[in-house]
């Protein structure tokens, strides 16, 4: 799934690391303790592509990334050191997926009352074969 193969490009990646540690997951946070920093990944919708002779392989996703954090400074920190993964994510990748091209649709800031977590929420569209 393309929400596991971003995961693992991010947990690889050392400025993401420095900032997150482990706290990469997928579709929600923990019931039981939230992190201080994280980000959490959500596959949002997907779909073949078409052609006038039916499908494809190449396959597009939309990908929600939110990076959360105490204070809005931090949560900026984690969005951009996972937008410069993001950027650079080309090419097969350790699971065997193939992506071809990323973008950045959209971006919001965020606040979770529940939590009291402030967040940076930017949906990717991702073309890929898997």
């Amino acid at each position: 799934m393309i929400t596991e193969t971003i995961a693992a490009a991010l947990a690889a990646d050392s400025a993401v690391q420095g900032l997150v540690a482990d706290y990469i997951v997928l579709d929600k946070l923990d019931d039981g303790g939230v992190p201080a920093k994280a980000i959490v990944l959500s596959l949002i919708d997907s779909t073949e592509t078409q052609t006038l002779k039916g499908p494809t392989d190449l396959e597009r996703a939309r990908v929600q990334l939110d990076s959360w954090a105490v204070d809005s400074s931090d949560a900026k920190l984690i969005a951009k050191a996972a937008r410069e993964v993001m950027s650079a994510l080309r090419g097969v990748q350790a699971d065997g997926t193939e992506v071809r091209k990323v973008t950045r649709d959209t971006k919001r800031s965020r606040y979770d009352p529940e939590t009291k977590l402030r967040g940076v929420t930017a949906d990717y569209l991702i073309w890929f074969y898997e």
